[in-house]
């Protein structure tokens, strides 16, 4: 009788996997970054920067939207009374200061729109360059390869635990 070890139900993944928003949370603002356009360059050039050597790059944007979560408790903790904006994220959104960036960060529909706005540029700078990279987003999972069914673990559900399954 054979064992079933770990690896063979989930084999090891080829990159560890990266918490995007804590990459954006961590970027230093250069002042030439002035709206969400830039922000996303500077994003994708220090993901590149810091990971682009590894076999493959796995940006996990948490999803923000699921009320019950420990990080929504957290998020009502640190907001306090204050009131969050919502920012609609396109290219020109401005972001003038470093402040901006917490209060743009700060709102869940705001994060979730970033974060999209985020990865779809990222696997087309991967897909651009001969890298490869799966983005989680959502409820969504892209990637540089057509078949990303080799990130199916069967032992878990979503898909940030897929990207992470060891």
């Amino acid at each position: 009788m054979s064992q079933v070890t770990n690896e063979s139900v989930c084999p090891p993944p080829p990159g560890r996997p990266i918490d995007a928003m804590a990459e954006v949370q961590s970027l230093d603002k250069p002042e030439q970054i002035r709206n969400c356009s830039h922000l996303a360059d500077h994003f994708i050039c220090r993901i590149f920067e810091k990971y682009g050597d590894s076999d493959e790059i796995r940006l996990i944007f948490d999803r923000s939207d699921i009320p019950a979560s420990l990080k929504h408790a957290t998020r009502l903790k640190r907001q306090g009374q204050q009131d969050l904006i919502y920012y609609r994220i396109t290219p020109s959104t401005l972001i003038t200061s470093h402040y901006e960036k917490i209060k743009l960060l700060s709102h869940t529909s705001t994060k979730d729109e970033l974060a999209k706005y985020l990865a779809e540029p990222t696997i087309e700078h991967a897909e651009r360059n001969g890298a490869r990279a799966v983005v989680t987003y959502g409820c969504k999972c892209k990637g540089t390869k057509r078949d990303i069914s080799y990130l199916k673990c069967p032992r878990r559900g979503r898909h940030e635990d897929r990207l992470a399954c060891t």
